[in-house]
């Protein structure tokens, strides 16, 4: 025997079952866009993060190979624990420094002095210094022989601690870090 339709049109139980279909498919899709969303901002703050490590490393490197003179006849590039400094012109004391604040009032910072007359500035709050960036979680800055090593970590909010044991949360608050070698071509190394 064949049922025939309901001539009448749709049951109002057939229309609240197709409703919450509906609306659990709809719940499905939203909850997967805002996923995707977060995802989306969190990769493009790691990607900037990236970009801008790069381009202060690049300048570093930059620089260096603009250094005069030679390293045994004088100190031409000098680094301690949180800078380094270039000296531009071997006839003047005029310096290129780099210099990463871990404290202070320019916590997390990373700064560049053109034409110091000074290899080693106070801090990033001294007039004439241009601020590179404000996310430095960690910065190293060495010359060992003939090679400059420059690890740098940005972070999107360097403020922004959770707990000891996790400092930063990767979704809401990413780092990026780079690790890069420079060999300045100009200095002799013997």
């Amino acid at each position: 025997m064949v049922k025939k339709f309901n001539k009448q049109g749709i049951t109002l139980a057939e229309l609240l079952i197709a409703t919450t279909l509906i609306g659990v498919v709809m719940l499905g899709i939203i909850g997967f866009d805002i996923s995707m969303r977060r995802f989306g901002v969190t990769t493009q703050t790691s990607a900037t993060l990236k970009i801008e490590a790069m381009t202060i490393a690049a300048r570093i490197s930059k620089d260096a190979l603009e250094t005069q003179g030679n390293v045994g006849e004088s100190p031409t590039i000098v680094a301690s624990a949180n800078q380094i400094s270039f000296q531009k012109d071997a006839s003047v004391s005029k310096w290129v420094v780099y210099r990463y604040d871990a404290s202070g009032s320019t916590k997390n910072t990373i700064c560049r002095f053109d034409n110091s007359a000074t290899q080693n500035p106070a801090n990033c709050a001294v007039a004439g210094a241009e601020i590179l960036s404000k996310k430095v979680v960690t910065a190293s800055l060495q010359w060992t022989g003939c090679k400059i090593r420059i690890d740098l970590t940005l972070q999107a909010d360097p403020t922004q601690v959770i707990d000891a044991t996790h400092p930063w949360d990767p979704i809401k608050n990413p780092r990026a870090a780079i690790n890069m070698s420079s060999y300045p071509e100009a200095q002799s190394c013997s």
